[in-house]
């Protein structure tokens, strides 16, 4: 993989990046951050120091570069649910699961997103988790779940939810957990397509 260099004009610290990973720490999570990758260092000296520059290039707005992205699919039709993760930037699938029945779209968002922080936990990374639901993140960060779906039940669905309750009760993980922004990003990179 060739060396790029980034330029970040609105951040944490505006400047000239040499990697992505001291990019990430000025832009992930800073609000309308403006940067954008380059083949070399001078075409990134010329961008950064070019006052016009920002108004005759299409810039990336905050848009995630690295990270896990999570999305579930829930069909009214067939009553089963759908869970996947990909890898930014390459959208690697990293895992797809079900079906599974008696679920619904908020519980298999929190499943992907616990499976994430699993397999992030397994692989020795601290990478940003997406999802778009935050009714399955404010689960994570409480470590329960709020849903008309009953873990104690005996089934596939309620299983998975209890190792997954289970599993976020008997660990800690670093990684940031971040609601996607749609109207800003656009579709979320692990969306089903069948809206």
């Amino acid at each position: 993989m060739s060396q790029k260099y980034y330029v970040v004009w609105k951040g944490r610290k505006p400047g000239i990046y040499l990697s992505w990973e001291e990019c990430q720490k000025q832009v992930i999570g800073f609000s309308n951050a403006l940067f954008k990758s380059f083949k070399s260092l001078e075409e990134a000296q010329k961008a950064y120091n070019d006052v016009n520059y920002l108004n005759t290039k299409k810039l990336i707005n905050d848009y995630p570069q690295t990270g896990i992205c999570v999305d579930a699919a829930y069909s009214c039709k067939t009553k089963q649910m759908y869970y996947r993760a990909v890898l930014l930037p390459e959208k690697k699938e990293l895992f797809k699961k079900g079906p599974f029945e008696n679920s619904t779209n908020n519980i298999g968002e929190f499943l992907a997103i616990v499976e994430a922080l699993r397999f992030c936990r397994e692989k020795n990374l601290d990478l940003p988790i997406f999802s778009d639901s935050v009714s399955a993140l404010a689960w994570v960060k409480n470590k329960k779940i709020n849903s008309k779906i009953d873990a104690d039940e005996n089934n596939q669905t309620s299983e998975l939810l209890k190792e997954a309750i289970k599993w976020l009760s008997e660990n800690n993980y670093l990684n940031e957990l971040i609601k996607w922004d749609t109207k800003k990003w656009g579709e979320n990179p692990a969306d089903f397509g069948n809206k």
